[in-house]
């Protein structure tokens, strides 16, 4: 999802500028494109089939979402507890989606958005997984929403809506509400986009913040 991003941009410059399927695009379009595109065939990423080895046991689902200016989107890690007490974190899904052409929001309400889809997430998630996790934790970066969440002020419509969904969601699955700081949040990855080759070692992505591997009395 991060790597393909850029991509995914240019094509919606591309419908809004309205050009026809054979139509020639301009050289920034195409330059954005080549860029976006150019790492793809000479970037080799490899991601380890196994998460949660016969010896261990599933001890949470971790998921985050952000959004910026043009995306948002949320990613979930399983949290893995060894048999030597240790832990590891997996990245085991993520969804995004572009912001509407026509639609005029602001960046609260596209983090709105964003905890929504991180709430559908762990639905999803807890009835798709065979292995379950005991508990899930929705994280968000954005202050505005995580208060929205927690107060029971009425809003607008459009934000009331979505809140109410977050909310069903949390409490059919117990689900946690925490905020996280951006520099510690992968879901900015996957709002922001990053080349191929940048994101084939970036451990944030694949595994998560560190605090996701310490031991719940640390």
């Amino acid at each position: 999802n991060p790597a393909i991003l850029p991509a995914r941009l240019s094509v919606q410059t591309a419908c809004k500028e309205k050009y026809g399927w054979d139509d020639p695009v301009d050289n920034v379009l195409v330059d954005q494109w080549n860029k976006a595109v150019s790492c793809w065939t000479s970037t080799v990423i490899y991601v380890p089939r196994l998460i949660k080895p016969k010896t261990s046991a599933v001890v949470d689902l971790q998921v985050f979402c952000d959004a910026s200016g043009h995306s948002y989107g949320a990613c979930a890690y399983l949290v893995v507890q060894h048999s030597d007490a240790t832990r590891s974190a997996h990245l085991v899904f993520s969804r995004s989606r572009l912001k509407p052409l026509n639609a005029n929001l602001t960046i609260p309400r596209l983090e709105l958005m964003a905890g929504v889809l991180g709430a559908r997430l762990i639905d999803f998630l807890q009835k798709q997984l065979t292995v379950k996790a005991p508990k899930a934790t929705l994280h968000t970066d954005s202050q505005v929403v995580f208060f929205w969440i927690k107060s029971q002020e009425k809003q607008p419509v459009f934000v009331e809506n979505r809140l109410k969904e977050i909310r069903a969601l949390i409490d059919l699955h117990g689900i946690a509400l925490r905020y996280v700081p951006t520099e510690l949040n992968p879901a900015d990855v996957l709002s922001r986009g990053i080349r191929a080759d940048q994101l084939q070692d970036h451990d944030l992505w694949w595994h998560g913040p560190h605090f996701l591997k310490e031991s719940e009395d640390r």
